[in-house]
């Protein structure tokens, strides 16, 4: 064919016949087992594909039949891919070209992308295959344990997922848990360690998992397939700094630490798992990780803020440690929206807006500052 990469389902294939012109033939998994009446078999009109080489194989006259010599065989239709390098943005897609029957360029046609492309997938590599065998002999295409959602989510064609968790028994409308015959799982595609906002599955991502799971879920039960609930949150930190460690470089360092402990995908959290579900966000276990920064002598105070309405409320310290903390639910994930840090002695800032902008008034002027030399 023109091009690897096909889509069986869409491919058809005619093939000239003396007298009779283009007649349709149809693809078979294999073309030893078309019919068990041999006669049947030697007269049908069927073909083999291999749809990632793009590769037809007709019968030999036993199994299948052979077109005539001299007749011409004919794609009338087929969906071809390039994988996921065909997953490309909105607008990028401009003008379509190609070649006629004796291979001159056609006119180019204009076409408008308003959506993205997606769904391409590469075929997998040997390597991949090996690796994926023991999974597969343990779930053999089941979604029975959690172990069995989670293995078959990461294998769901056209979408790079990120991360997965599986709520047994919990009902996402309700939000609620012990619901017999209900499971819920919470998918994340695949983003690169930035800053807000954090990755959010979108509603093709959400039906592509969803109808990879549900085919092979038992019929008793009630999947949902959903996004995860993020938790607004602020950080406030006042940190005393080395001698001979560069004030920006550090104050840029605390910040990166305290996104990658709160990133909900790999290699972000404690274990490089991401955050886990449901798991509180407390101040104690943020110093922690701060204090492990180069350059950062002690912290001299941290604030947690919960986001209400267009303002920041800081979170009051509880408990017996006297230790602020953020409740995050079972469902729910942190998302860093606001860090604030400083090297003032005072401590971390009681409001988040606190560090003053010096641009902020219209008549302000900037002033360039010739740091003196030794």
């Amino acid at each position: 064919m023109p091009q690897p990469s096909v889509d069986r389902a869409s491919l058809a294939i005619e093939v000239e016949e003396p007298g009779q012109g283009y007649q349709p033939w149809h693809a078979v998994d294999d073309l030893a087992a078309i019919h068990p009446d041999p006669n049947v078999a030697r007269e049908a009109r069927a073909f083999e594909v291999d749809p990632t080489a793009g590769v037809l194989r007709f019968g030999d006259g036993v199994r299948g039949r052979v077109p005539e010599r001299g007749m011409r065989i004919r794609l009338a239709t087929g969906r071809f891919g390039g994988g996921r390098a065909g997953n490309v943005p909105p607008g990028t897609l401009a003008e379509l070209s190609g070649k006629d029957i004796t291979g001159k360029p056609t006119p180019p046609i204009k076409i408008a992308q308003p959506l993205p492309a997606s769904g391409g997938e590469d075929a997998e590599t040997l390597a991949a295959a090996e690796k994926r065998i023991p999974s597969y002999l343990r779930h053999r295409e089941r979604a029975v344990t959690a172990e069995d959602y989670r293995s078959l989510a990461f294998e769901t064609p056209g979408i790079t997922v990120g991360r997965v968790d599986v709520l047994p028994r919990f009902k996402p409308r309700d939000r609620r848990f012990d619901v017999p015959g209900v499971v819920s799982v919470m998918a994340l595609p695949m983003q690169a360690l930035s800053r807000a906002p954090n990755p959010r599955p979108d509603r093709p991502f959400i039906e592509r998992l969803h109808a990879h799971l549900s085919a092979r879920s038992p019929l008793s039960t009630e999947l949902y397939v959903i996004g995860c609930e993020y938790v607004p949150l602020g950080v406030s930190i006042g940190v005393a700094i080395r001698d001979g460690y560069a004030r920006d470089a550090v104050l840029n360092d605390v910040r990166q630490a305290l996104m990658r402990l709160l990133w909900p995908l790999p290699p972000g959290g404690a274990d490089a798992a991401g955050w886990p579900l449901g798991r509180d966000v407390k101040a104690r276990e943020l110093i922690v990780d701060v204090s492990r920064v180069p350059g950062v002598l002690e912290v001299n105070g941290l604030r947690i803020f919960r986001r209400q309405s267009d303002d920041w409320r800081e979170v009051p310290a509880t408990g017996g440690d006297s230790s602020a903390a953020l409740d995050i639910a079972p469902w729910q994930l942190p998302e860093l929206l606001a860090v604030v840090v400083t090297d003032d002695p005072g401590g971390a800032p009681a409001k988040l807006n606190a560090t003053p902008n010096p641009y902020a008034d219209p008549n302000a002027v900037a002033v360039p500052v010739v740091p003196k030399v030794c």
